[in-house]
Protein backbone atom coordinates (compact mmCIF):
# COMPACT_ATOMS: atom_id res chain seq x y z
CA UNK A 1 0.00 0.00 0.00
CA UNK A 2 1.25 3.46 -0.91
CA UNK A 3 0.47 6.55 1.17
CA UNK A 4 1.02 9.93 -0.46
CA UNK A 5 1.32 12.72 2.10
CA UNK A 6 1.08 16.39 1.12
CA UNK A 7 0.54 19.68 2.95
CA UNK A 8 -2.17 22.20 2.18
CA UNK A 9 0.57 24.85 2.50
CA UNK A 10 4.23 25.12 3.47
CA UNK A 11 5.52 24.39 6.97
CA UNK A 12 2.63 22.30 8.25
CA UNK A 13 4.93 19.42 9.20
CA UNK A 14 4.51 16.93 6.36
CA UNK A 15 7.85 15.21 7.01
CA UNK A 16 6.96 15.00 10.71
CA UNK A 17 3.71 13.22 9.88
CA UNK A 18 5.53 10.86 7.48
CA UNK A 19 7.97 9.91 10.24
CA UNK A 20 5.17 9.37 12.75
CA UNK A 21 3.24 7.23 10.27
CA UNK A 22 6.34 5.14 9.55
CA UNK A 23 6.78 4.50 13.27
CA UNK A 24 3.13 3.52 13.69
CA UNK A 25 3.27 1.00 10.85
CA UNK A 26 6.58 -0.32 12.18
CA UNK A 27 4.87 -0.98 15.51
CA UNK A 28 2.40 -3.16 13.61
CA UNK A 29 5.26 -5.22 12.20
CA UNK A 30 4.99 -3.76 8.71
CA UNK A 31 7.91 -3.27 6.34
CA UNK A 32 8.07 0.48 5.71
CA UNK A 33 9.76 2.53 2.99
CA UNK A 34 9.99 6.32 2.99
CA UNK A 35 10.37 8.43 -0.15
CA UNK A 36 11.03 12.16 -0.41
CA UNK A 37 10.11 13.88 -3.65
CA UNK A 38 11.69 17.21 -4.53
CA UNK A 39 14.97 18.89 -5.39
CA UNK A 40 15.38 21.77 -2.94
CA UNK A 41 17.35 21.93 0.30
CA UNK A 42 14.34 20.97 2.43
CA UNK A 43 13.75 17.81 0.38
CA UNK A 44 17.43 16.88 0.71
CA UNK A 45 17.32 17.36 4.47
CA UNK A 46 14.12 15.29 4.80
CA UNK A 47 15.63 12.46 2.75
CA UNK A 48 18.70 12.41 4.97
CA UNK A 49 16.49 12.28 8.04
CA UNK A 50 14.40 9.44 6.59
CA UNK A 51 17.57 7.45 5.90
CA UNK A 52 18.57 7.54 9.56
CA UNK A 53 15.31 6.21 10.98
CA UNK A 54 15.57 2.71 12.38
CA UNK A 55 13.69 -0.14 10.67
CA UNK A 56 12.78 1.99 7.65
CA UNK A 57 14.03 1.64 4.09
CA UNK A 58 14.90 5.03 2.62
CA UNK A 59 17.40 6.72 0.36
CA UNK A 60 19.47 9.59 1.71
CA UNK A 61 18.69 11.57 -1.43
CA UNK A 62 15.29 12.79 -2.69
CA UNK A 63 13.99 11.84 -6.11
CA UNK A 64 12.17 13.89 -8.72
CA UNK A 65 8.54 13.29 -9.63
CA UNK A 66 9.71 11.94 -12.99
CA UNK A 67 12.05 9.48 -11.29
CA UNK A 68 9.29 8.36 -8.96
CA UNK A 69 6.94 7.45 -11.79
CA UNK A 70 9.52 5.01 -13.14
CA UNK A 71 10.48 3.56 -9.75
CA UNK A 72 9.26 0.05 -9.04
CA UNK A 73 7.67 -0.07 -5.60
CA UNK A 74 6.70 -3.35 -4.00
CA UNK A 75 3.12 -3.70 -2.81
CA UNK A 76 4.14 -6.14 -0.06
CA UNK A 77 4.86 -3.46 2.52
CA UNK A 78 4.00 0.16 3.27
CA UNK A 79 5.42 2.99 1.17
CA UNK A 80 5.07 6.55 2.48
CA UNK A 81 5.78 9.29 -0.03
CA UNK A 82 6.28 12.93 0.96
CA UNK A 83 4.98 15.13 -1.86
CA UNK A 84 5.77 18.87 -2.13
CA UNK A 85 2.89 21.30 -2.36
CA UNK A 86 3.71 22.32 -5.94
CA UNK A 87 3.30 18.79 -7.34
CA UNK A 88 -0.06 17.31 -8.29
CA UNK A 89 -0.35 14.24 -6.09
CA UNK A 90 -3.14 12.88 -8.29
CA UNK A 91 -0.72 12.49 -11.21
CA UNK A 92 1.69 10.42 -9.10
CA UNK A 93 -0.85 8.14 -7.45
CA UNK A 94 -3.13 5.37 -8.62
CA UNK A 95 -6.72 4.57 -7.71
CA UNK A 96 -5.88 2.20 -4.85
CA UNK A 97 -3.25 4.48 -3.30
CA UNK A 98 -4.08 6.59 -0.25
CA UNK A 99 -3.73 10.37 -0.40
CA UNK A 100 -3.45 12.22 2.91
CA UNK A 101 -3.51 15.98 3.35
CA UNK A 102 -1.71 17.60 6.29
CA UNK A 103 -3.14 20.87 7.57
CA UNK A 104 -2.69 23.12 10.59
CA UNK A 105 -6.41 23.86 10.75
CA UNK A 106 -9.65 21.88 10.83
CA UNK A 107 -11.02 21.24 7.36
CA UNK A 108 -13.17 18.91 5.34
CA UNK A 109 -11.51 16.17 3.30
CA UNK A 110 -10.90 17.76 -0.12
CA UNK A 111 -11.71 16.03 -3.37
CA UNK A 112 -9.05 13.56 -4.42
CA UNK A 113 -7.82 12.89 -0.88
CA UNK A 114 -8.71 10.07 1.51
CA UNK A 115 -8.24 11.92 4.76
CA UNK A 116 -6.84 14.91 6.63
CA UNK A 117 -4.36 14.92 9.51
CA UNK A 118 -4.34 18.11 11.50
CA UNK A 119 -0.94 19.14 12.85
CA UNK A 120 0.18 21.91 15.25
CA UNK A 121 -3.27 22.07 16.83
CA UNK A 122 -3.87 23.76 20.19
CA UNK A 123 -6.67 21.31 21.02
CA UNK A 124 -6.94 17.52 20.66
CA UNK A 125 -9.39 16.06 18.19
CA UNK A 126 -9.86 13.24 15.69
CA UNK A 127 -6.65 12.51 13.78
CA UNK A 128 -5.02 15.58 15.33
CA UNK A 129 -1.46 16.13 16.53
CA UNK A 130 -1.40 18.73 19.30
CA UNK A 131 1.39 21.31 19.44
CA UNK A 132 4.29 19.77 21.32
CA UNK A 133 7.23 21.48 23.02
CA UNK A 134 9.70 18.74 22.08
CA UNK A 135 8.76 18.80 18.40
CA UNK A 136 8.86 22.60 18.27
CA UNK A 137 12.14 22.77 20.18
CA UNK A 138 15.29 24.15 18.58
CA UNK A 139 18.87 22.95 18.81
CA UNK A 140 20.91 25.24 21.03
CA UNK A 141 23.67 25.39 18.43
CA UNK A 142 21.23 26.73 15.84
CA UNK A 143 20.16 29.53 18.21
CA UNK A 144 23.74 30.46 19.03
CA UNK A 145 24.61 30.57 15.32
CA UNK A 146 21.55 32.74 14.55
CA UNK A 147 22.57 35.27 17.19
CA UNK A 148 26.30 35.19 16.31
CA UNK A 149 26.95 34.24 19.91
CA UNK A 150 30.31 33.48 21.47
CA UNK A 151 30.27 30.61 23.94
CA UNK A 152 32.03 31.36 27.20
CA UNK A 153 31.36 27.98 28.78
CA UNK A 154 29.55 24.91 27.43
CA UNK A 155 27.44 22.54 29.47
CA UNK A 156 29.21 19.40 30.64
CA UNK A 157 26.01 17.46 29.85
CA UNK A 158 25.91 16.61 26.14
CA UNK A 159 22.15 15.95 26.36
CA UNK A 160 21.40 19.56 27.28
CA UNK A 161 21.41 20.75 23.69
CA UNK A 162 17.72 21.34 22.94
CA UNK A 163 15.78 24.49 23.80
CA UNK A 164 12.02 24.22 24.34
CA UNK A 165 11.36 27.62 25.94
CA UNK A 166 12.81 31.09 25.40
CA UNK A 167 12.55 33.44 28.38
CA UNK A 168 13.46 37.12 28.66
CA UNK A 169 14.79 38.06 32.06
CA UNK A 170 12.52 40.41 34.06
CA UNK A 171 13.58 43.98 34.75
CA UNK A 172 14.29 43.16 38.39
CA UNK A 173 14.88 39.85 40.10
CA UNK A 174 15.83 38.53 43.52
CA UNK A 175 18.81 36.25 42.98
CA UNK A 176 17.76 34.14 45.96
CA UNK A 177 14.43 33.31 44.29
CA UNK A 178 14.71 30.85 41.40
CA UNK A 179 10.96 30.11 41.18
CA UNK A 180 10.52 32.36 38.14
CA UNK A 181 13.08 30.36 36.20
CA UNK A 182 11.85 26.96 37.42
CA UNK A 183 8.51 27.27 35.60
CA UNK A 184 9.92 25.71 32.44
CA UNK A 185 12.45 23.06 31.49
CA UNK A 186 15.07 23.09 28.74
CA UNK A 187 15.05 26.86 28.62
CA UNK A 188 17.24 29.64 27.29
CA UNK A 189 17.22 32.97 29.09
CA UNK A 190 18.01 36.25 27.38
CA UNK A 191 19.30 39.06 29.56
CA UNK A 192 21.83 41.89 29.54
CA UNK A 193 25.31 41.16 30.87
CA UNK A 194 25.05 43.77 33.62
CA UNK A 195 22.01 42.07 35.20
CA UNK A 196 24.23 40.13 37.59
CA UNK A 197 21.53 39.22 40.13
CA UNK A 198 19.24 37.97 37.39
CA UNK A 199 21.95 35.80 35.84
CA UNK A 200 22.79 34.32 39.25
CA UNK A 201 19.13 33.53 39.81
CA UNK A 202 18.91 31.88 36.39
CA UNK A 203 21.88 29.68 37.19
CA UNK A 204 20.09 28.53 40.34
CA UNK A 205 17.02 27.62 38.28
CA UNK A 206 18.29 24.68 36.21
CA UNK A 207 18.75 26.77 33.07
CA UNK A 208 20.06 25.14 29.89
CA UNK A 209 21.59 28.31 28.47
CA UNK A 210 22.00 31.95 29.46
CA UNK A 211 22.54 34.22 26.48
CA UNK A 212 23.96 37.58 27.54
CA UNK A 213 23.03 40.44 25.22
CA UNK A 214 24.68 43.76 24.51
CA UNK A 215 28.21 42.46 24.02
CA UNK A 216 29.61 43.39 27.43
CA UNK A 217 31.79 40.85 29.20
CA UNK A 218 30.13 39.12 32.19
CA UNK A 219 30.91 40.06 35.77
CA UNK A 220 33.58 38.05 37.63
CA UNK A 221 30.79 37.01 40.02
CA UNK A 222 29.05 35.26 37.13
CA UNK A 223 32.25 33.53 36.04
CA UNK A 224 32.89 32.33 39.60
CA UNK A 225 29.35 30.95 39.90
CA UNK A 226 29.70 29.26 36.53
CA UNK A 227 32.39 26.92 37.84
CA UNK A 228 29.87 25.63 40.37
CA UNK A 229 27.16 25.16 37.72
CA UNK A 230 28.76 23.19 34.87
CA UNK A 231 25.41 22.15 33.36
CA UNK A 232 24.54 25.66 32.14
CA UNK A 233 25.90 27.01 28.87
CA UNK A 234 26.87 30.68 29.02
CA UNK A 235 27.18 32.67 25.80
CA UNK A 236 27.33 36.31 24.77
CA UNK A 237 26.04 38.19 21.73
CA UNK A 238 26.54 41.75 20.52
CA UNK A 239 22.85 42.01 19.66
CA UNK A 240 20.46 43.78 22.02
CA UNK A 241 17.84 41.66 23.76
CA UNK A 242 15.16 42.70 21.26
CA UNK A 243 17.44 42.08 18.28
CA UNK A 244 18.45 38.66 19.60
CA UNK A 245 14.81 37.75 20.19
CA UNK A 246 13.97 38.66 16.60
CA UNK A 247 16.78 36.45 15.34
CA UNK A 248 15.63 33.55 17.51
CA UNK A 249 11.98 34.09 16.58
CA UNK A 250 12.80 33.55 12.92
CA UNK A 251 14.01 29.98 13.54
CA UNK A 252 12.10 28.69 16.58
CA UNK A 253 9.33 26.24 15.68
CA UNK A 254 10.42 25.72 12.09
CA UNK A 255 13.47 23.51 12.56
CA UNK A 256 13.05 20.13 10.91
CA UNK A 257 12.96 16.79 12.69
CA UNK A 258 16.62 15.91 13.11
CA UNK A 259 17.12 14.16 16.44
CA UNK A 260 16.32 10.77 17.92
CA UNK A 261 14.37 12.49 20.70
CA UNK A 262 12.05 14.19 18.22
CA UNK A 263 11.61 11.05 16.13
CA UNK A 264 10.65 9.07 19.23
CA UNK A 265 8.23 11.79 20.31
CA UNK A 266 6.35 12.07 17.00
CA UNK A 267 6.11 8.28 16.77
CA UNK A 268 4.48 8.20 20.21
CA UNK A 269 2.14 11.11 19.45
CA UNK A 270 1.10 9.64 16.12
CA UNK A 271 0.34 6.26 17.69
CA UNK A 272 -1.78 7.92 20.40
CA UNK A 273 -3.66 10.42 18.23
CA UNK A 274 -4.03 9.00 14.72
CA UNK A 275 -6.31 6.12 13.74
CA UNK A 276 -4.70 4.52 10.70
CA UNK A 277 -7.93 2.67 9.96
CA UNK A 278 -9.39 5.99 8.82
CA UNK A 279 -6.91 6.04 5.96
CA UNK A 280 -7.01 2.38 4.94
Amino acid sequence: MKYFVQGNKNRVGVSTICIGMAGAFNAQGKDVSLFGIGSDEAAEHDAQTFAHIDNVTASSEPISAEQFTTTEISNDGISIIEVPQDIDVQQLSQVDDRKILVSDMAMEIPAGFDGVIRNHSLKPGPNTIVENSILSSTDLGVILDATDARVISSSSDANRDVIETIMIGPISHDATDSSYFNKFQNKLILTRSEKVDLVLGAMAGDTTCILLTGGNEPSPYIIDRLFGNPETTLAITNYTTNEAMEKIGSIVGVQQINSEKKITEITKLFHEAIDLKDFS
